[in-house]
């Protein structure tokens, strides 16, 4: 999940030309676009190709690009290697996660070339001093380079298994399910109450995304929370976001969009509690299944013949 060529070479985006009545969505994001808990039926993506939307008429077809973690980098170098399958709309979305300076995420150390290469052609001011400068002579060798062989061999491997094992179902029992109640603590850390978000998070780095999708239609979606309705949900929205920082983070998208020409709009509680799994992220197959029909609509509004 961290390794961009394998990403793109076991996709599905990758196995073949685009067809020519085809309208290609591309989406990006996080876990909860991937699809934490769920078979690959119940994925947004292909909930949303179960829709059999048309646009101009050719078939829309979604591409699940979506990985953990939460990451503007992360994104923004998965859509720049995207772009050689010609999507035809980009769906991004967000959360206010997505904003943080996470620079040492798992994706950028995997993948540093490619990170700092984005940053260097986008003049984006990605601190990348932390990143190696490159490989030592010991990690060019194979010994130096057995863990990683190890893994491509383990996912070589498990691609046979996959072929022949159909996906078993999630099991309820296996997971817990997301709170209702939360602790009293109001900071976002390391941001305390009244903090302005807008000077120390990375919201004006969807002016970079939109450079690097180069033309191609671009929405960004502020994507669905849990809404707590239990112990101390007058200071948190959830166990991730305390209301404060939340609401605060949605005004300044909403500011930013209207001052950026950003295509942007905002789905934060369109899903009721019981739409969640494992998070105030994760969707359940029928939190997926609403979300896909909001965008449904998103997606003909931007429909580009």
């Amino acid at each position: 999940m961290d390794e961009l060529d394998a990403i793109f070479d076991s996709h599905v985006i990758a196995a073949g030309a685009k067809p020519p009545n085809e309208y290609r969505v591309v989406l990006l994001g996080d876990s909860s676009v991937w699809g934490e808990l769920l078979t690959p039926g119940q994925t947004l993506s292909e909930q949303l190709n179960a829709s059999h939307v048309s646009c101009s008429g050719r078939n829309v077809r979604f591409y699940n690009l979506g990985y953990p973690h939460p990451s503007l980098i992360k994104d923004f170098v998965i859509l720049a290697a995207a772009r050689k399958y010609q999507p035809d709309l980009v769906i991004w979305l967000v959360t206010l996660d997505t904003f943080r300076d996470n620079s040492l995420n798992p994706f950028v150390v995997t993948n540093q070339s490619q990170t700092i290469s984005i940053a260097d052609q986008y003049h984006i001011p990605f601190d990348i001093s932390s990143l190696n400068s490159g490989a030592s002579i010991w990690e060019q060798t194979l010994m130096g380079q057995r863990s990683r062989l190890a893994r491509l061999m383990m996912l070589q491997l498990y691609g046979i298994y996959w072929a022949g094992v159909a996906p078993s179902p999630v099991d309820p029992n296996s997971f817990h399910p997301v709170t209702n109640n939360f602790h009293d603590d109001p900071t976002f850390a390391p941001y305390k109450t009244g903090s302005d978000l807008s000077t120390t998070m990375l919201f004006s780095w969807v002016n970079y995304i939109y450079q690097i999708a180069d033309g191609i239609p671009l929405v960004v979606v502020n994507e669905p929370i849990f809404v707590g309705t239990g112990q101390n949900s007058n200071v948190r929205y959830d166990s991730f976001y305390p209301r404060w920082a939340y609401d605060q983070y949605r005004a300044i998208m909403n500011s930013d969009s209207s001052a950026n020409h950003w295509n942007y709009v905002d789905l934060w509680n369109i899903i009721s509690a019981a739409g969640f799994s494992d998070t105030a992220l994760h969707l359940s197959p029928v939190g997926e299944q609403k979300l896909a029909a909001a965008l449904i609509p998103i997606v003909q509004k931007n429909c580009v013949p």
